[in-house]
C-alpha cells in the first residue's frame, strides 16, 4: 500500500471509531511518530496534509528541521517531541518544538523555566507562545519508564499551572506492551480520571497497538508510527 493511502486509510478508520464511539473526529490528532523516517517520507506525508509528527531523540528532530529550514522547502509541520529530554538537551530542543508530551519531573520543570529565564525572555510569554506541554504519568509504576508518579503529579501540575512559560495541555501515558490492546483500557481510563480531577482537557495516549481503545477512553491526541508507515501491520 502506498503511504498516502495508508493515511487516508488510517484516517477513515479513526472516523469509523470516533462515530463508534460517540465522539467527534475534529477532538482527535494523529501524531505521525516518524522516528527512523527519511525527511522525504516526512513530506509526503505533510503533503497530503499530515500536519503533527513526532520524534524521540534530540539528534534527530533537529537534523530533520535542520535539513528543512536549510533548503527552504515549504511545509507546515508541527514538531511534538514524545521521547525522554535530557536537561542538557534542552536548549537544542526547545526553539524548534511545538509541544513536549514527556515532561516528567520536577527538575526539568525547573531546567524548562531556567532556560527561558536565562534568556530574558521569560515574561515576554502570552498563551500564543507557551511551551505546550503534557504532563507523562508512569502510570503503571513500570521501573524501565520514565513519567511522574501518580504521589507527585499533584505538585507538577500546580506548579505548571502558574509558570509563565508552560501551557500545560493535558497528560500523557504509555500502556504497559502487550498483546491484547484491551489490557491498555485500565490504565487509560486511570489517566482520564486524573486529568478530569485536574480539569485538564487533553490525553496524549494510545499507539498503534492499542489507539482504538485510547478514543473510546478520551484520547485526544495519538501517537502512531508502524501503522501509518508500514503497510503491514494489521489493525
Amino acid at each position: 500500500m502506498e503511504l498516502n493511502d495508508s493515511i487516508l486509510e488510517f484516517n477513515k478508520e479513526i472516523e469509523d471509531i470516533c462515530k463508534h464511539s460517540k465522539r467527534s473526529r475534529d477532538d482527535i490528532t494523529i501524531i505521525a511518530v516518524s522516528k527512523g523516517r527519511s525527511l522525504n517520507t516526512i513530506l509526503k506525508l505533510n503533503n497530503n496534509n499530515q500536519k503533527n509528527f513526532g520524534e524521540n531523540k534530540v539528534q534527530e528532530i533537529t537534523k530533520k528541521y535542520n535539513e528543512l529550514f536549510d533548503a527552504q522547502i515549504k511545509h507546515n509541520i508541527s514538531w511534538h517531541f514524545i521521547g525522554h529530554l535530557q536537561t542538557n538537551k534542552i536548549n537544542k530542543l526547545l526553539p524548534i518544538i511545538d509541544t513536549l508530551h514527556s515532561l516528567d519531573s520536577l527538575h526539568l520543570l525547573e531546567s524548562i523555566e531556567s532556560y527561558y529565564r536565562n534568556r530574558k525572555i521569560h515574561n515576554n510569554f502570552n498563551n500564543l507562545n507557551r511551551l505546550k506541554c503534557f504532563i507523562q504519568v508512569n502510570i503503571a509504576q513500570e521501573k524501565q519508564k520514565h513519567g511522574i508518579s501518580v504521589n507527585e503529579l499533584d505538585k507538577l501540575v500546580s506548579l505548571c499551572k502558574k509558570s509563565k512559560v508552560i501551557e500545560i495541555k493535558g497528560l500523557m501515558t504509555i500502556a504497559p506492551l502487550s498483546s491484547n490492546q484491551e489490557n491498555s483500557r485500565e490504565f487509560f481510563q486511570k489517566l482520564k480520571f486524573l486529568a478530569d480531577q485536574y480539569e485538564l482537557k487533553h490525553l496524549s495516549m494510545g499507539m498503534t497497538n492499542d489507539y482504538k481503545i485510547a478514543i473510546e477512553e478520551g484520547a485526544t491526541h495519538l501517537r502512531i508510527g508502524r501503522k501509518i508507515f508500514d503497510s503491514d501491520v494489521g489493525a
